[in-house]
């Protein structure tokens, strides 16, 4: 399917115990002059994201944290005005990974997103904060980031200037001890 000059909304009116489920595969957005899909409720459960290109649009995609980790590695995400996948905050609930994508992932001004339950961050991914944006993990939750000297996994904040004092952005942990391992 070929979505054109339009956005792809979903969202649902559903209850939680009974969730709207949806696949999207082999489609593809383009020349939306916002975004090419827009996931604005987290109880929409995609059942596979797979082979999808969104490209040439404002921006590829705009979801919730807990649904970030449906999204398909294989899709391709670039092309657009804002090659990012904005991820807008809302607490982690679901164990999920978020994979290594053709873009960055966007953790939007001031958000907050709560971790409370594992996440995990594969090699290569890029994660750019924007002003007061943070990961916070609580005791249910947890964090894995392993990296590679090949593909490491970057924290960054939007703006690219030395920050002296208290960073802009940044990661809280309560309750967990972190590891590294070099």
């Amino acid at each position: 399917m070929t979505v054109e000059y339009g956005v792809i909304n979903i969202g649902t009116v559903s209850f939680p115990s009974d969730p709207a489920r949806l696949s999207i595969r082999n489609t593809v957005s383009r020349y939306a002059s916002d975004l090419g899909i827009y996931i604005y409720d987290s109880s929409v459960q995609l059942g596979s994201f797979e082979n999808n290109t969104l490209t040439l649009n404002d921006r590829p995609v705009s979801l919730p944290a807990e649904t970030v980790g449906m999204l398909g590695s294989d899709s391709r995400y670039s092309g657009n005005t804002d090659d990012r996948i904005h991820v807008f905050d809302q607490d982690i609930v679901t164990a999920q990974t978020w994979k290594k994508l053709d873009v960055p992932y966007y953790m939007q001004d001031g958000s907050r997103y709560d971790i409370d339950a594992a996440l995990i961050i594969e090699a290569g991914v890029l994660l750019e904060f924007n002003s007061g944006s943070k990961l916070q993990i609580s005791s249910s939750g947890s964090l894995k980031a392993i990296g590679t000297m090949a593909a490491p996994i970057l924290f960054t904040g939007l703006e690219k200037t030395r920050v002296t004092g208290m960073a802009s952005s940044f990661i809280v942990v309560t309750a967990l001890t972190i590891s590294w391992i070099m």
